[in-house]
């Protein structure tokens, strides 16, 4: 599968172009790449107090979540009078329907969007 690029731009002045390319050639980066890497830190520092959350897409769940889904409806449907605990029992499970990043109560590793956005943006800088 292909995958589509798009841009972001920013816009300077000569004054601060030519300083932020000095800038980049003082620290060996291109400037493509040096503009990447504090984009990504920028995510990290913007969203080191404030927190986001997403909807996620019917694409953007795996498939165990699919799967618990269908369980919870099932169970939601046939026992509308348990309370949560006693669908728990049946094998009811929370499925998350946002992604979510930043802040100070961070998801498992791995499941916080802002870290793993600012982790994929540097890693183009390191191939």
């Amino acid at each position: 599968m292909t995958q589509t690029n798009y841009q972001l731009t920013v816009n300077l002045t000569a004054a601060q172009f030519d300083l932020f390319s000095r800038i980049a050639a003082a620290k060996d980066r291109k400037i493509k790449d040096l503009t990447r890497l504090i984009f990504a830190e920028g995510l990290r520092y913007y969203f080191c107090e404030d927190d986001v959350s997403i909807n996620k897409k019917d694409n953007e769940y795996t498939k165990a979540e699919k799967e618990q889904i269908s369980i919870n409806n099932k169970i939601e449907k046939e026992n509308i009078n348990l309370s949560h605990i006693e669908k728990e029992k049946l094998g009811y499970k929370f499925v998350d329907k946002c992604f979510r990043g930043g802040g100070y109560s961070h998801s498992e590793k791995g499941e916080d969007i802002i870290d793993n956005l600012e982790e994929e943006l540097r890693q183009s800088c390191r191939d």
